[in-house]
């Protein structure tokens, strides 16, 4: 606990020195792989998988098997994103990797001197680009540590930046039936388009899990996430197992309540060394969101 303390404790003093103000690199508020989504995004003390590498590289060192995982995100307003993670054991631990694409097209140019209302010069795209490895290691103790780094880059029409950032989180569990986890996620160096120079979305996440139930199949989680820039919000999850071959979830965030209600929900299904998930997050008058995640588990 006390190792929990001292990794959580120093850097919410860093939240308590930020004012309100804009971030780059927004693309990386978006959550990863259909289970987490559907299940409200509360996943930091839950994450077991390749998908660690975003919610928390410390669920490295929980994973068993090598999983090869790819998800495809039909998001708003046409953008595409896809998203793919490995994750490694060894006798060292787990490695991690990742790659985070997000892509638009068809953008309308408009400048100062375009002419009359309405008319354009042509479209242009933008691209963000997110290449991670990561580390995680789980101890006899029931702590498990890790890290990631991240190399990003963000493209709209020839304009490009690029910077660099880190997480570092934790996890603690007791006998299969409740864990803790903390993450602080892209501390890093800012990004300068042109003149202007902005910050990475910096926040931390503090999360639980508990199981019930004989078999351990009906899962409960709950995530606080502090943006350093904004006002912290609560995730809520819940997961039931039918079956060992199906899951069905729901989650709540009281980040978009205002938008779609907060809510998504999602079902999983597992068939030998594969696993398909499914999640399902709307968000009102601005459209639907369906997220399919598509996982290889080798050995073990």
């Amino acid at each position: 606990i006390w190792t929990l303390a001292a990794c959580i404790l120093p850097l919410m003093a860093i939240d308590a020195q930020a004012g309100a103000g804009r971030t780059a690199m927004e693309f990386l508020k978006i959550g990863q792989g259909a289970r987490a989504v559907a299940m409200g995004g509360a996943y930091t003390a839950l994450a077991d998988d390749a998908y660690s590498m975003y919610w928390n590289p410390a669920g490295l060192g929980r994973v068993k098997t090598t999983d090869l995982t790819f998800q495809r995100n039909h998001y708003l307003a046409d953008i595409g994103q896809n998203y793919f993670a490995a994750a490694l054991p060894s006798a060292k631990g787990t490695f991690g990797f990742s790659g985070n694409m997000l892509a638009i097209d068809g953008l309308k140019r408009t400048t100062y001197a375009s002419g009359a209302a309405g008319q354009t010069l042509g479209t242009f795209g933008a691209e963000d680009m997110d290449l991670s490895i990561g580390w995680g290691q789980e101890y006899s103790s029931g702590f498990a540590f890790g890290f990631a780094g991240h190399y990003l880059r963000s493209e709209i029409d020839h304009i490009s930046a690029t910077a660099y950032a880190g997480d570092l989180g934790v996890q603690y569990s007791r006998e299969n039936r409740w864990t803790l986890g903390a993450c602080l996620k892209n501390l890093g160096t800012s990004v300068k388009f042109q003149k202007v120079a902005d910050r990475l979305p910096t926040s931390l996440r503090v999360g639980a899990v508990l199981k019930f139930l004989r078999y351990r199949n009906l899962i409960a989680s709950v995530d606080f996430n502090k943006p350093k820039e904004d006002d912290g919000f609560l995730n809520f999850g819940i997961e039931y197992r039918l079956m060992p071959q199906m899951s069905l979830r729901g989650g709540y965030s009281t980040e978009q309540e205002d938008v779609g209600k907060g809510i998504s929900g999602g079902v999983g299904f597992r068939f030998g060394l594969v696993s398909l998930d499914y999640a399902f997050v709307p968000f009102g008058p601005l459209d639907d969101t369906h997220r399919v995640s598509l996982t290889l588990h080798f050995g073990g």
